[in-house]
Parts: C-alpha cells; sequence; structure tokens
C-alpha cells in the first residue's frame, strides 16, 4: 500500500484498493468471505433489536417474542384449517369465500333483446361457428330470393340465434365440439339476484333489504 501511495493521489485510495490488497490474505487465512463476515449476525441482531420491550430485560424479551413469532408462523401453516377443542363455530365460518343468504331467481323481461344481440354478436366470433352461420344465411338466401343483401343479413342476425337452438346440436366428445354447444343453447334469461351476502367474515345488505330492517 505504501509503494501505491507514491504512485497515486489521495483520492485514488477509496474502498476497492484496499479490498484488493488485504481481501487476499485475509481469504487466504480465514476462508470464504461468507463463512466470517458479521453481515448476517448483524442483520439478525437488529431483528431481535425490535423485539425488546422491556429495557431492564432485554434477553427476555427476545426470548419471548421470538417464542411468539415462531409459534404464530407454526399455527399459520399447520393449524389453520383444524378444529378448535371447546370453541363455538362461527357461523359465518362456511361464507367467508363467498356465499349468497337471501336470494330469489327472477326471468329478465327489459333488456333481454340486448342479451340476444349480444349474443348473436359472440356467435359470430367464433372460427367452428362459420359452417353453421354460412348454412343458415343459404336457407335465408332460398326463402327470399329477391330480397336485398342488407335485408338478409338483417334477418339472419334476428333469426340464427332461435335457428340454432332448434338444430339439437350433439355434446360432442372434443373440446371444440363441447366448445360449439355451450354457445348454441343461447342465453338464459333466468338470473339469481341477492338481498344479503357474506364474504370474508362480513355481510352485505342490499338498501332495500336496510330499509326492511331499521322500520
Amino acid at each position: 500500500m505504501a509503494q501505491l501511495e507514491m504512485c497515486f493521489p489521495p483520492s485514488f485510495f477509496d474502498i476497492m484498493p484496499h479490498l484488493m490488497i488485504h481481501m487476499v490474505d485475509q481469504i487466504r487465512a480465514l476462508g470464504p468471505i461468507y463463512l466470517h463476515e458479521m453481515w448476517t449476525y448483524e442483520c439478525f441482531m437488529s431483528t431481535l433489536n425490535r423485539y425488546i420491550l422491556n429495557r431492564a430485560c432485554p434477553k427476555g424479551s427476545m426470548v419471548e417474542a421470538y417464542c411468539t413469532e415462531e409459534i404464530i408462523e407454526c399455527c399459520q401453516d399447520y393449524l389453520v384449517d383444524k378444529k378448535g377443542i371447546g370453541l363455538v363455530p362461527s357461523r359465518r365460518t362456511r361464507r367467508l369465500a363467498g356465499k349468497g343468504t337471501k336470494g330469489r331467481k327472477m326471468f329478465i323481461d327489459s333488456g333481454y333483446k340486448e342479451v340476444e344481440a349480444a349474443h348473436v354478436s359472440i356467435l359470430h366470433q367464433i372460427e367452428m361457428m362459420a359452417p353453421l352461420i354460412k348454412q343458415h344465411l343459404n336457407i335465408i338466401h332460398a326463402e327470399s330470393s329477391g330480397c336485398s343483401e342488407v335485408w338478409v343479413l338483417k334477418e339472419h342476425k334476428k333469426r340464427f340465434s332461435s335457428w340454432l337452438m332448434g338444430q339439437n346440436i350433439e355434446d360432442g366428445t372434443t373440446m371444440d365440439e363441447i366448445t360449439l354447444k355451450g354457445p348454441c343453447m343461447g342465453p338464459s334469461a333466468q338470473v339469481t339476484t341477492w338481498q344479503a351476502y357474506d364474504i370474508n367474515g362480513y355481510t352485505f345488505y342490499t338498501s332495500a333489504k336496510d330499509r326492511e330492517s331499521q322500520c
């Protein structure tokens, strides 16, 4: 190092020249750096230092907090699905994943034409539906040979969904045939509405249900 100081200015001597000179002897004497460095130990001591709540007994605070953390991690990993002894099961336990509690089924009256139009649009985006679309267009052309192409397309969009549901398409065995069967059934006009819903331990009500409980 003294010989280098004769050739280089003081600004040259940052941490890197010291590492190159001293670390070789250190590795030769003690072995690889990671076996005798203090960084890992200092990080762990910093974690233990945050456990200290009673400065009069720092060692006891470290041991108590460390054991508590290990117990909590063990319970989270191995006891989360176990049933407690002597504890009354919560009535919401089976509903934490999300479950409607007060509901009914109803039929869509208003806006169902928009649902049908959206269904026809989806059918035209399915590549496997192309032969059926062509077949239906040929049927309309045969029935109305003197009509314009615009009228044929309009009539096709109006009648294609109902015509497709009457084709009795087989269930099939391949993935393409199974995928084709679902859209051919048409959209359902029946929906389920919920006035109350339980999820993550909380119960949510609609405004109408809230007004009933306030009366």
